[in-house]
Parts: C-alpha cells; structure tokens; sequence
C-alpha cells in the first residue's frame, strides 16, 4: 500500500506535465473554434470584429497561461468545461461515449493477449517446425501493416466484395441497441483490426520469453529430476516467461488506446475516441484536453497495475 501510495502521489506532477503540453500544443494549432464554426463561404462575410468579438466572450483572446491556470482552477473541482460547439458538459460527453470504447479496447485487448500468447508459446515449443514459420512470417505481415490499413482492408474484403458484415456503426439503425447478434457484427471487424497488431506483437514476445525459460538452468534441473514435462512447462517454464509478458501487456495498452482511435474514426464506432477525432476537427479544446487527461489517467494506472503485478507473479520482488 506504500508502494502504490506513492507512486499515486508522482503521478500528481506527471499528469501536470502532460496537461501542459497537451495544453499547449492544442492551442498553438492552427485554427481556433470560431472559425471552426463558420462556414468557409461566409468567412468573407464575417467582419474581422465580429470574429473577434466571439474570440473575447469564449477567452481565446486571453494569455495560455492565464487560460491554462482557469482551466486547472475548475479541473480541481471535477469540472472539465463545457464543449464550445454543443455546450454540453465534457464528462458528460466522455462518460456517455466510454462504454463504448471500453468494449471495444478490452475486447480487443483480451483476445491479443489470449491469441497471441497461445500462439506464441505454441511456436516456441515447436521451433523450426513448419506451424513456427508459418506463424513468424505472419506475425512479421501483423507488426509490420499499420492499423488502418488492416481496417480498410477488412472493410473492402469482407463488407464491400463479400457483404458479410456491416460497415459503419455500433448497432444497425431501428435494432435494440443491446448486447445481441447485431452488436456482434458490428463489432467483428473493429475489434479485429485493432487486435491483430497486438497479437502479432504478443505472439513475438511470447516466443522469445517461452525459448529463454527453455534453456534456463532450473528447467534443466527440473528434467533431470525426473518431473513430468507438462509440471516442467506450467510450474517452471510458464512462470518465469510471465513477468515479461506482463511488461509488454502493460505497455500495449497506450497502442491500443492509440490505435481505438483510428479504428473508431474509420468504422464510426461512437466512442471517445470518435468523439476526439470529432473535437480536433472542431478545435474544440475542452473536450481535446478531457479526453487527453482521461488517457493520461488510464496509462499511469496501467502502469502502476504493471508494477503491481510483478510482486505477484514473482515473489523475488519486493516493493517497500
């Protein structure tokens, strides 16, 4: 409790940190909200005080740091602003739009893990067979393709030439939108492509912690006991390659975060990470900043859940 109590307290300067350069960046953006919100044909019909007086009545006019500082002043009461284009409460937006991205991101997240390592572990005790160049080669196609990419072409395959599945959207319109065979649809290609990245990864580093536990000298040791092979795997080699792999679990959380992103933009899946892409559009900052603040959030405490679970995977750590 010590050890997450303090590293709850360095978390207080960090997210500072990312606050201010997220603050920052946004604001130095081209563009501002005004101009976001008028159309391009009547931008010539808008006088130059009239642009500038909507400026002044939202603060654009004022210092970044003074903007920067009111900000952090209602942050610090639970407030996170109000959207400049539809006025509604930011975590009211964010808090509506998360399920959705939850589903998403953790089922994605579960079948790389359990694909991946099943895969990997797998290849690992078959070296140099014909099932492990197989998976390498098609592991190195998973790294190697970008996210979207692999979207589109799940798009084009099996929506637009086989018409198997639905293109855009969580639910089909006028369906119950609940847990059901619809939802299921939806959800196949999205979380497919957001997932193969991370299996690939997964499958890799699999492989190469499940080969070093191999040759380790304590599993030679256990062999020559006389144990039976499935002990030796589950209680020798499996052990020692899962402290690795919890590293990688925890750091591909940012990627997939990352990658819903992208994934929810191309198949309008109505998530938080839609809902960013439609606030960089707009340049609407309050909604920029509380999505980037709740990223922030999820990221350090995956973190801190990494380190966790080191001491329970391998008693030689200890935290103080």
């Amino acid at each position: 409790m010590n050890f997450i109590l303090r590293r709850l307290v360095l978390a207080v300067p960090m997210l500072l940190g990312i606050t201010v350069i997220t603050f920052v960046i946004i604001n130095l953006a081209p563009g501002d909200p005004i101009t976001a919100l008028i159309n391009p044909l009547e931008m010539n019909v808008r006088s130059a005080d009239e642009i500038e007086r909507q400026r002044e009545a939202l603060g654009l006019n004022d210092p970044i740091p003074v903007r920067y500082l009111l900000w952090l002043k209602e942050l610090a009461t639970g407030n996170l602003g109000y959207s400049l284009q539809n006025k509604e409460a930011v975590r009211s937006m964010i808090l509506d739009r998360l399920p959705a991205s939850l589903a998403l991101t953790a089922t994605a997240l579960t079948l790389a893990i359990v694909v991946g390592v099943t895969l990997g572990v797998y290849s690992a005790l078959h070296q140099y067979s014909i099932f492990d160049y197989v998976l390498t080669i098609l592991t190195f196609f998973g790294v190697s393709v970008p996210v979207f990419f692999m979207a589109l072409l799940g798009m084009y395959v099996f929506s637009v030439r086989l018409q198997w599945l639905p293109v855009f959207g969580m639910w089909t319109p006028g369906e119950p939108t609940t847990f059901n065979r619809d939802l299921i649809k939806h959800a196949i290609l999205p979380v497919t492509a957001l997932a193969i990245p991370q299996i690939a990864g997964f499958m890799r580093y699999a492989r190469a912690a499940t080969l070093d536990a191999l040759g380790a000298d304590h599993v030679t040791t256990a062999r020559a006991k006389g144990l039976r092979e499935s002990a030796v795997l589950w209680r020798h080699v499996f052990r020692t390659a899962l402290l690795p792999l919890v590293t990688i679990v925890g750091l591909a959380l940012p990627h997939v975060i990352g990658g819903s992103f992208v994934i929810e933009t191309i198949f309008s899946w109505p998530g938080v990470g839609l809902l960013g892409y439609t606030a960089i559009m707009q340049r609407d900052y309050p909604v920029q900043l509380g999505i980037a603040l709740m990223a922030a959030v999820v990221v350090l405490l995956a973190n801190l859940a990494t380190d966790v679970v080191y001491g329970m995977v391998d008693p030689r750590i200890r935290y103080e």
